[in-house]
């Protein structure tokens, strides 16, 4: 699916990021354990996201999509 829109980059350590930044963390520590957390505040980095500039709905059994601008 193809979803017209803008790439933003944005520092995850930026406060307004908090709980995003509390779910990676709540993700990749069990796994990587704390050197992760180590990593993730070294390294800073730059996350994207999608800011959809219309939403496409596609219904079930159907050829039709209902988009919303």
């Amino acid at each position: 699916m193809t979803v017209p829109g803008q790439v933003e980059l944005f520092q995850l350590s930026n406060p307004s990021h908090e709980e995003l930044c509390q779910a990676v963390l709540d993700r990749y520590l069990p796994k990587q354990g704390p050197a992760f957390e180590t990593w993730l505040d070294r390294e800073d980095p730059v996350e994207t996201r999608i800011v959809a500039g219309q939403h496409v709905h596609l219904q079930p059994g159907s050829r039709h999509c209902i988009g919303s601008p």
